[in-house]
């Protein structure tokens, strides 16, 4: 099973389908901020990282870029977002980004 850190603040949808995620045997670790993402990424393995877009300290696309940019760091990144503009999406393909999901569309079956 896969090793997940889930990116984001206690009203996002990501925070939803943790229980689903761990439930189906994967391990994972939440953070709340993008601060506390780039630590929790040095603490162990990560397979797959999803982050919300808008977050305290870093956004999710700085955070995924630091991600992306360290070999040791997840393979797959995907980012939840309420909205999604044209300025986002070319900074999002810089980052490493894999996917983008939308908040009202995102649960376990998508991931």
């Amino acid at each position: 099973m896969a090793n997940i850190l889930v990116v984001g603040d206690a009203q996002t949808a990501g925070w939803s389908v943790v229980d689903e995620l761990a439930g189906e045997g994967h391990k994972v670790r939440c953070s709340q901020d993008g601060a506390d993402a780039i630590g929790a990424l040095g603490a162990g393995p990560v397979d797959l990282l999803i982050s919300d877009l808008e977050l305290p300290c870093l956004d999710g696309i700085l955070v995924a870029k630091l991600a992306h940019h360290d070999t040791s760091h997840p393979a797959v990144i995907l980012l939840v977002s309420e909205r999604w503009t044209r300025a986002e999406e070319d900074r999002a393909c810089t980052a490493g980004i894999n996917s983008v999901f939308l908040k009202s569309t995102l649960d376990s079956e998508s991931l």
